[in-house]
């Protein structure tokens, strides 16, 4: 599911620049003024969504700790260095059926719209779920409108 691949995310790009930075979770939980049940927490996946606040200070933590970003940690984080906070809604549906070609054509929608976002192609999840779930993670805090243009009149839209 969707939350899963995001906590995975989190957890995985803390712990590497943490562990390329030589620093234990009790250093970065010093660093970074929060607790190590934190730091443990978020690493081990246990917390579903982390607080903003609590990712920039851990991504200020390591970055002052000179913790670099692997390549492939490069093509997910924002410009400004921070590893973007997933934001994500509640779980969908699961008895919703055939309509396997529309899911398929969402999925390709998907893929142009983080394209166009910025995504590396590499970087782009291969599922339907995840694709959303990271569509939602950069979408956060900006305004943009999007044109769904094939709709039959205007009460569709």
């Amino acid at each position: 599911m969707a939350v899963s691949a995001q906590r995975a995310f989190h957890g995985a790009v803390i712990r590497a620049r943490r562990e390329r930075a030589l620093l234990s979770q009790e250093e970065l939980a010093e660093r970074s003024g929060l607790s190590v049940r934190t730091i443990r927490n978020i690493e081990t996946e246990r917390v579903t969504r982390p607080h903003p606040k609590t990712m920039q200070l851990i991504c200020v933590a390591l970055t002052e700790a000179e913790a670099p970003y692997a390549e492939t940690d490069e093509q997910t984080r924002s410009p400004n260095g921070v590893v973007p906070v997933p934001h994500q809604l509640s779980a969908d549906i699961t008895d919703f059926s055939g309509r396997h070609r529309k899911i398929e054509q969402v999925c390709e929608v998907l893929a142009q719209f983080l394209l166009s976002l910025g995504v590396d192609d590499v970087a782009i999840p291969a599922g339907l779920d995840d694709r959303a779930a990271l569509y939602r993670t950069l979408l956060d805090r900006r305004q943009i409108l999007v044109l769904l243009d094939n709709a039959a009149d205007e009460a569709q839209v």
